[in-house]
Order: C-alpha cells, then sequence, then structure tokens
C-alpha cells in the first residue's frame, strides 16, 4: 500500500466526517452536472439501468447525494483503500478493491465511469484516463478541483501539503490534458462548474 493510501486507511476511522465535509456543498455544483450526465443516457425504459462505475468515492457522498435517489442507476464503486472499500459495503454498495490506474472491469461495462478529485493524487493523469474510457460504454468523467487554464505544461506537485504526506497534489494544464486527449482521438468537452471544472469524454 503507497503511503497517501495508508494515510487514508489509518485516518479514516477517527476523521470520517471531517472528510465528507471536505466534499459536500463545495462540490455540489459538479456532482450536480454529473448526475444530469447521468440522467442523459437514461433511454427511459425501466428495463434498463444506467450503470455507472465511480473510481475513488471517499466517503460515497455522490452514492448518498445522487445515485440512492436515482432508481434508473446501478452504482458500483472501485478503491485502493481497504477500509473505503469496507464501508462501502457496509451501506450496501457494490464496491471492489481496485484503481483507477488498473480497473477490475472489463471493455464497455458500465455506461458512465467516473472519478471526482482522484487524478490529481497521481504520478499522472494518462493512464486513468485511458483506463476509464475502455470500461466506458457511453461517456467518462473527470472532476477537477485543481487545474491550470493558461499554463502549457502540468505541474507535478509532490509532498506539498503537511498533513497529507507522501502524496501528489498536482496542477495539471488544461490544455495539455486536451492535447493528450486530442492525440488519442477521444472526444471531449469541458464545463466548468463553480470552483471545478468537469472533463466529459466519449470513449
Amino acid at each position: 500500500m503507497k503511503s497517501h493510501e495508508r494515510w487514508w486507511q489509518d485516518n479514516l476511522p477517527t476523521r470520517s466526517e471531517e472528510f465528507a465535509g471536505w466534499l459536500r456543498d463545495s462540490d455540489r455544483s459538479s456532482r450536480e452536472a454529473v448526475g444530469a450526465l447521468a440522467q442523459s443516457l437514461w433511454t427511459g425504459d425501466v428495463r434498463h439501468r444506467v450503470r455507472i462505475l465511480e473510481c475513488g468515492p471517499g466517503t460515497y457522498i455522490d452514492a448518498e447525494t445522487i445515485w440512492d435517489h436515482l432508481a434508473y442507476v446501478d452504482y458500483r464503486a472501485i478503491d485502493v483503500t481497504p477500509r473505503i472499500v469496507e464501508l462501502g459495503r457496509s451501506k450496501g454498495y457494490g464496491v471492489v478493491e481496485g484503481s483507477v490506474e488498473s480497473i477490475p472491469y472489463l471493455s464497455n461495462e458500465f455506461d458512465l465511469v467516473y472519478c471526482r478529485h482522484v487524478l490529481e493524487h497521481l504520478p499522472h493523469y494518462r493512464q486513468a484516463l485511458l483506463n476509464m474510457c475502455h470500461v466506458a460504454a457511453k461517456r467518462a468523467a473527470a472532476v477537477f478541483w485543481r487545474l491550470d487554464t493558461e499554463a502549457e505544461e502540468d505541474r507535478i506537485l509532490y509532498n506539498t501539503v503537511a498533513d497529507v504526506p507522501d502524496t501528489f497534489h498536482n496542477m495539471y494544464s488544461q490544455k495539455a490534458i486536451t492535447a493528450f486527449l486530442q492525440s488519442m482521438g477521444i472526444e471531449h468537452q469541458w464545463q466548468r462548474c463553480q470552483a471545478d471544472w468537469l472533463l466529459i469524454m466519449t470513449p
């Protein structure tokens, strides 16, 4: 287990409410945008639910505030932290241990695959974006909370936050991400959601 994963594993039992507070109201706009994206994928046929995979669900704020209230959604999640997996299962969600850098599902297995505030903590985003597009049949999406819209290059920032040691808090370049997706032939669009940026990809 990597050091930042161990940090989550060790702190989740005593700081879960604090962690949930990081993700509640400040992310409401991007959370609503992801919910609207899922709704746009539903055919209206109750026999065919929208299959959703969240990569890195944290304390399951999205599941509890969006997906639990949509009858046409089949929600699943993956996480690298055993205690986050256990937490999700205790809430009744279908959660397996896995990483967005190595998603344990087959091609086109979900209608929507997404992550929120996860990619900034990885060494880089390229493999994660490709993996999400591989598993997604219709859309893949990523919510960024740190994004430079002017810079030409990504800034890889490691071990810069004292309270979360040995972790990336990268500042990615929107232009660099766009250039990468274009080079891979992946159609995409950006949507501003208050403090967040939502990247929507069509595999």
